[in-house]
């Protein structure tokens, strides 16, 4: 099911298994998607969610256009990084989880 913002949960869920590692990938599901919030990035407008990785946070954007992409930290607006602060923290605890397993 599509949400408000044009794309679903398990549609990012797929993005990342297809574009990122294994290590990256296998421990996510679809709860592990944040909504952050959207911003614009060269006059577009781009919905943002953070995920976690091995190395700490990562975002999928998806463009007005339709375009969705996975953005490095510094290509990430600063609104959307101190949105994504708070969610850092417990990020941090599930990396230990997948750590631990």
């Amino acid at each position: 099911m599509r949400s408000a913002s044009g794309i679903s949960k398990k549609e990012l869920l797929q993005y990342v298994q297809l574009e990122e590692g294994e290590d990256t990938a296998k421990p996510l599901t679809t709860s592990s998607f944040l909504y952050v919030g959207s911003a614009m990035k060269d006059g577009i407008a781009v919905r943002y969610w953070s995920y976690p990785t091995p190395c700490g946070v990562a975002w999928l954007c998806f463009s007005s256009e339709n375009v969705l992409g996975i953005e490095v930290e510094n290509g990430i607006p600063s609104v959307i990084k101190d949105a994504t602060a708070p969610w850092l923290r417990s990020a941090a605890a599930q990396l230990k989880r997948w750590a631990s397993q």
